[in-house]
């Protein structure tokens, strides 16, 4: 919670609490595929898709200001921005040089919804040694 005082009048801003990012992966990786909010309010995604929009001759990749790449797709009347292909470690900037294994990895690989935080605290204990 943030508080801003302002000519002795306290104003008080809850702070929001983030939605996690639907994420899929990309093969064996290690890249995602974060779809635009959009896309996930409009339709149910599912691997099929996804593959058909990597596979798809007016999808492109391109570099962004950040760390990810830009999931672009040409249309008859414009160019509409599909989501982001992100590494798993956040600390990796992917650039121009990781299109090619972004791309090949999307078409040749399996794509699988990513788990959720509250997927991944269910796994514990269950493998134990």
């Amino acid at each position: 919670m943030a508080v801003v005082a302002t000519n002795n009048n306290k104003v008080v801003t809850e702070g929001k609490v983030k939605t996690p990012k639907l994420r899929y992966t990309l093969g064996d990786s290690e890249l995602y595929f974060e779809p635009a909010q959009y896309l996930t309010a409009i339709t149910e995604l599912n691997s099929t898709k996804i593959k058909d929009l990597f596979s798809d001759i007016d999808m492109s990749l391109e570099e962004t200001e950040g760390k990810s790449l830009k999931v672009m797709f040409k249309t008859p009347t414009e160019v509409k921005f599909c989501g982001f292909v992100t590494a798993g470690d956040a600390s990796i900037t992917l650039d121009a040089s990781d299109i090619d294994r972004a791309m090949k990895s999307a078409q040749e690989g399996e794509i699988k919804k990513a788990i959720s935080g509250k997927e991944l605290v269910n796994l514990w204990g269950k493998n134990k040694r």
